[in-house]
C-alpha cells in the first residue's frame, strides 16, 4: 500500500490561495507554482472531512490558546486528532504543536522547501 499524505479539509483551495499570493508578491513564478501543483498531483492525498464539522468546537479554541490563524490551527487540529507528526517551517505553529505533544515530521523537509524558494 502506498504512503498517504493527509490533508486538512479543503486543502487544495488553501494551496491554490497560497500559490496565488506568492505569485502576486513575486516570491514564486507561474512555472514554480505549476511545478508545485504537479508535485501535489503525484501524492496520494486523503481528504480529512472531520475538520469542517469541528470548526467551532476545536479550531477556535486552538486559535485562541496558541494565537494561531484558523489556517494554521486546522493543520494543528488534524495532527492532534490523528496523532500525526506535523510538517511546518512556521515557528508559532511548531511551538503550538510542541505544547500539544505533536512531534515535527522527521524528514529533510527544510532542505526541500529551501530548494523550492
Amino acid at each position: 500500500m502506498p504512503a498517504t499524505d493527509l490533508a486538512a479539509g479543503s486543502a487544495a483551495l488553501r494551496w491554490a490561495f497560497e500559490q496565488s499570493a506568492k505569485e502576486r508578491r513575486g516570491r514564486v513564478t507561474a512555472a514554480q507554482s505549476g511545478a508545485f501543483i504537479a508535485d501535489l498531483g503525484k501524492l496520494d492525498i486523503e481528504q480529512d472531512d472531520e475538520a469542517p464539522t469541528g470548526a467551532f468546537a476545536q479550531l477556535l479554541p486552538r486559535c485562541r490558546t496558541h494565537q494561531l490563524t484558523s489556517y494554521d490551527a486546522t493543520y494543528l487540529d488534524l495532527a492532534v486528532r490523528r496523532r500525526l507528526p506535523l510538517a511546518t517551517l512556521d515557528e508559532p505553529l511548531r511551538k503550538a504543536a510542541k505544547k500539544e505533544s505533536i512531534a515535527p515530521l522527521q524528514t529533510d523537509f527544510e532542505a526541500f522547501t529551501a530548494s523550492r524558494r
